[in-house]
């Protein structure tokens, strides 16, 4: 009589990497003796599928890590299990300790840093499990879960996530001003005030490349000799992750570029300006990067980002420079001259689908000998971290 015994390993492999088949059963099976145990313990890739069975998302995660390193996938399963464990038990602590409180403030849970930080010898992926244990119980209805549970996860999940963009902005300030991009600050921004959603900095970087790409095609149909079309990839690569001290372009070239951005941002791919003139929640959606790239609508500060970021992709320099109650994209067709005076500056108005302003654009200032704002044709921009 044929028994189990008799399949090969790799056909005990396929039988248990079948989707009904748990964790848990993978554990018992393995347990019955000490050559299923060898095999199972020894099989990575069994223990990578039902990490990514059992954890779904973690799948994004792991995968970046195996382009650097080997993953023992067995011992991945086996400290995500622990953390998780680990959670359960303090998330009983933190009800029994506080539940007379009206609120947590970051010194009631210092004692959480022991699950996660790696200063006090917590595993570097524990933030990785404890993130995915949170939102998924978080992402329950409230019905179906523990209300006492939901409140402390609630406080414990925005005091994970803040204590480590913490570290990120702290290095983020740290880095010289070409490397201070305005759409990394505002993606930290928006993982900052949204703890309880994934905001990938990797989805805004490519959603602001692709519209990068769509005024390139854009281009490509209205000015087909542009000197854009002979540009190496390599700078492309810089630009879109440096700031630029200059435009790229001469004066022509440089304005082709952007009234082509002006017509496929606001025409083509649909983005408009919100006024904001009684700020509440619902305007967050106006004001969040991730938000803005997806919903196509945004504030002055928003759809500036948006616009200079593209704009820097494709070797134009304009720089976010704030006037009273708004906030403008300046732009000059050379900045490294002798007198900054020599090159006119001009504004664009992205609330109003990207106008360019200039002097004479101006009712309070049109026909005046000088300027009543001062330095009209000077300004300090407004860096990333302001």
């Amino acid at each position: 009589m044929a028994t189990i015994t008799c399949l090969s390993d790799e056909v005990i492999s396929i039988i248990l990497g079948n989707v009904s088949v748990c964790i848990k059963d993978v554990v018992s099976f393995a347990s019955t003796c000490k050559h299923f145990r060898s095999m199972i313990d020894d099989d990575n890739v069994l223990w990578q599928g039902k990490l990514y069975q059992r954890w779904p998302d973690l799948k994004r995660v792991y995968n970046k890590r195996k382009y650097e390193e080997h993953v023992n996938f067995g011992k991945e399963v086996k400290a995500s299990i622990k953390c998780r464990r680990e959670l359960w038990c303090y998330l009983m602590q933190i009800s029994e300790m506080h539940y007379y409180k009206d609120d947590l403030s970051d010194s009631d849970m210092k004692d959480f840093d022991l699950l996660f930080r790696l200063d006090k010898g917590a595993y570097h992926m524990n933030y990785y499990f404890l993130i995915d244990e949170l939102m998924s119980v978080l992402a329950q209805s409230p019905r179906e879960s523990n209300l006492t549970h939901r409140y402390y996860m609630k406080k414990l999940l925005r005091y994970l996530q803040q204590c480590r963009l913490k570290g990120i902005w702290q290095e983020f300030i740290k880095y010289s001003d070409k490397q201070q991009i305005l759409e990394q600050a505002a993606t930290i921004v928006a993982q900052w005030y949204q703890p309880k959603k994934h905001v990938s900095y990797s989805r805004v970087k490519a959603s602001l490349a692709n519209i990068a790409q769509q005024v390139l095609e854009c281009l490509k149909k209205e000015h087909p000799n542009h000197s854009i079309f002979s540009t190496s990839t390599e700078l492309f690569s810089f630009w879109e992750d440096n700031n630029i001290d200059d435009n790229q372009w001469d004066r022509i070239e440089g304005k082709q570029i952007i009234d082509t951005l002006r017509k496929v941002l606001f025409d083509e791919v649909g983005f408009c300006g919100w006024l904001c003139v009684h700020p509440d929640i619902t305007s967050r959606k106006h004001t969040f990067i991730d938000c803005v790239l997806e919903k196509k609508n945004g504030n002055a500060v928003s759809l500036a980002i948006v616009f200079h970021s593209v704009a820097r992709r494709l070797g134009i320099r304009c720089d976010l420079i704030s006037f009273p109650s708004h906030f403008f994209l300046s732009w000059k067709s050379k900045y490294n001259t002798t007198n900054p005076e020599d090159e006119e500056c001009f504004y664009i108005d992205v609330l109003h689908r990207g106008s360019i302003l200039s002097r004479n654009d101006c009712p309070k200032i049109r026909g005046a000998k000088k300027c009543p704002i001062e330095n009209f044709n000077t300004y300090n921009k407004t860096s990333p971290i302001e």
